[in-house]
């Protein structure tokens, strides 16, 4: 074989490599971290005022996992379990949107909240702790590996 049909060759499989390469960043799937993402931008600034607001309390609520029983437990202290007037959990997960998924705030008597997350896909999710006490507004976020 001469160079002019290696140079031929090397032309051909580098061809072959540009179009494979192409071809799958094509079909790479890019999700938003939320479908109503630029609705959430514009409300940037009273988020910060609910960090601002959860910053400031004396004792901010728990978040925890127990890795055995693979559930997410809240818990309130006592001097603001009893002004929570509504609120929610969201768990997002970066990687795939089609995990996400929300529940309601309802605490118990204890001021917590149990949250099972058997099933649920293992990696990096964010939760997100948002609740109003009639009053104010207030925003936890914190990163969960399971």
């Amino acid at each position: 074989m001469n160079w002019g049909h290696k140079i031929i060759l090397a032309f051909i499989f580098f061809g072959v490599f540009i179009i494979t390469l192409v071809a799958v960043c094509v079909n790479e799937d890019f999700d938003l971290v939320s479908e109503d993402y630029y609705q959430q931008e514009i409300d940037f600034e009273s988020r910060i005022e609910d960090v601002r607001n959860s910053n400031n309390l004396e004792k901010q609520p728990s978040m925890v996992f127990n890795a055995n029983k693979r559930r997410f437990e809240i818990v309130f202290p006592e001097d603001i379990r009893g002004t929570v007037a509504d609120g929610d959990i969201v768990f997002y997960r970066p990687s795939n949107s089609n995990f996400d998924f929300k529940q309601p705030l309802r605490l118990d008597g204890l001021g917590r909240q149990l949250i099972d997350l058997e099933g649920k896909e293992k990696g990096l999710w964010e939760v997100e702790l948002s609740w109003f006490d009639g009053q104010k507004s207030f925003y936890i976020k914190t990163n969960l590996f399971i």
